[in-house]
């Protein structure tokens, strides 16, 4: 294996993290043009991620939510601890 292959498996990583700029997109997805080895281990990462991902559920939450999620939490704190300990 040449140093110039290992640079792009190194590199599949951030690409999938979609880390890498446009002219490294495009070095590393013509090098898996070109070598047919690297597209299948590209692709084998590709559907690894894709695996993983459909287990993380897709949540999101309003700026709204988060801010009475933190309004409950101040509250249940001052509950819980004497005043003197507080500092909000």
């Amino acid at each position: 294996m040449n140093s110039r292959h290992q640079e792009y498996l190194d590199m599949i990583s951030a690409y999938l993290d979609g880390e890498l700029n446009p002219m490294e997109v495009n070095e590393l997805e013509n090098y898996a043009l070109e070598h047919e080895e690297f597209a299948r281990i590209l692709n084998g990462r590709k559907k690894e991620l894709e695996q993983i991902n459909a287990f993380i559920p897709n949540a999101e939450i309003s700026k709204e939510s988060l801010r009475q999620i933190a309004k409950e939490g101040n509250e249940s704190l001052k509950n819980l601890m004497p005043r003197k300990f507080l500092f909000f």
